[in-house]
């Protein structure tokens, strides 16, 4: 969903030109054919109002697959608990309760996750979800979630008078994430990992469906021996289709397209809207299937006194030296906008896309300025066709030495503030 908060205690409410496109929760349908509208955020603190458009874009469903566009009934992110409780996103009411030892973790590939323990059968502890999860469904559901495991023989089940399920891990890779999804109609049972279909059982199971068959379930996550870490545990009302569980893991569908990337310390204000990324944040590709971005080493950042979060801060590599910043991102055309200088000095950034080293782009921006000129000379058409955009910036030694020499400190040139992509083709 959209953010309804902002920085500095604003409030946002948001409404959308096409509802059938995105909605004013953020939520999208796709179409055969790429669509657009407008999304406008009003910003609001202490009777102060400020209002901004974005254009938003929907591109069509990726080839060969039925993107599926419904909103879970359930969906658990555990980069959002509060104490033993993990919050539930999804369009019915529902918290997430860890049992025993079962906790957040912090996981080198995908931050805060579910981590499952039980040294032996007793099914000690686990994530107990409500009981009334699955109260009135009554022809299919799905149940999806990065997973990786260790041994756990059952990484899902609900138990009650008049229906008993239980989802072993035996059809996923020990040891590395992988997306499981599980999806039960009358007519049967099917398992995909990764969005390939790896099982199948044709079988009667109309009685699952009947009556109060679903009501005042016992369902746990991550009860069997063994250790599973879980993410973005989701369950919809409906059971999948082939196509449309590949797409919430096929890159053309389910991965963003549109980023707003506000770069500093760790401590710097984020300018509203944007996605906070430090000198920190390093590209990790491990997992084929997650979306990687950030730098291909740490480098530096620096936040000046005054300028606001727009222009305050930036990220560098001492001296002016070469950096790299990559995304990944569908193949196509995007637009891409790189915001570069500070408030506090004259600063120049070089930088080319992709392996286009003859094409080098240069921005000077003198003393308290900032390069802001969206849709002007600072803004860029780059293709992708390796499924990344990556960046190669670099600044001006002679300037970084003299800078050094004037103020003491780092030699900062070759400043990037924000980058904006957007796919448009």
């Amino acid at each position: 969903p959209l953010r309804s908060t902002g920085d500095f205690g604003t409030t946002v409410f948001w409404a959308t030109s096409d509802a059938s496109v995105i909605k004013a929760c953020g939520e999208i349908t796709r179409a055969d054919e790429n669509k657009t509208a407008t999304l406008t955020a009003v910003v609001m603190r202490n009777g102060a109002l400020a209002i901004k458009e974005f254009n938003v874009r929907v591109n069509k469903a990726a080839e060969g697959t039925e993107a599926y566009s419904g909103s879970p009934l359930y969906n658990y992110n555990f980069g959002t608990n509060d104490g033993f409780y993990t919050k539930n996103s999804g369009s019915l009411l529902g918290i997430g309760a860890m049992v025993g030892s079962a906790s957040a973790y912090n996981d080198a590939d995908k931050s805060m996750v579910l981590a499952v323990t039980n040294e032996d059968e007793s099914k000690a502890n686990y994530l107990k979800l409500p009981s009334d999860t699955f109260s009135g469904i009554t022809d299919g559901f799905s149940i999806g979630m990065w997973v990786k495991t260790t041994g756990s023989n059952s990484i899902f089940e609900m138990t009650g008078e008049k229906a008993a399920v239980q989802v072993s891990s035996d059809k996923i890779p020990s040891g590395q994430w992988s997306y499981f999804m599980y999806t039960v109609n009358k007519d049967g049972v099917a398992i995909y990992v990764d969005g390939e279909q790896v099982s199948t059982e044709a079988k009667d199971m109309s009685a699952l469906f009947a009556g109060d068959a679903l009501s005042n379930l016992d369902v746990r996550v991550g009860a069997g021996k063994g250790t599973v870490y879980v993410d973005d545990l989701v369950i919809y009302g409906t059971a999948l289709t082939a196509s449309e569980a590949k797409s919430l893991v096929d890159p053309n569908s389910a991965w963003q397209t549109r980023w707003m990337i506000d770069f500093g310390t760790e401590t710097s204000p984020v300018w509203g809207g944007f996605t906070q990324m430090t000198d920190k944040t390093v590209y990790n590709k491990k997992l084929a299937l997650l979306q990687a971005y950030g730098f291909d080493r740490e480098i530096s950042a620096y936040k000046t006194a005054a300028g606001g979060a727009k222009i305050c801060d930036f990220v560098y590599a001492e001296g002016g030296a070469e950096y790299k910043f990559m995304v990944d991102l569908p193949n196509g055309t995007y637009r891409v906008f790189m915001y570069t200088g500070a408030k506090d000095s004259v600063n120049t950034t070089n930088f080319y896309f992709q392996d286009n080293k003859d094409d080098v782009h240069t921005q000077v921006t003198p003393e308290g300025v900032a390069s802001d000129n969206y849709g002007g000379p600072n803004t860029y058409n780059v293709e992708v066709t390796d499924g990344k955009l990556t960046i190669t910036i670099w600044g001006n030694a002679e300037e970084a030495a003299a800078y050094a020499q004037a103020y003491g400190g780092s030699a900062m040139s070759g400043r990037i503030g924000s980058i904006e992509i957007t796919k448009i083709g």
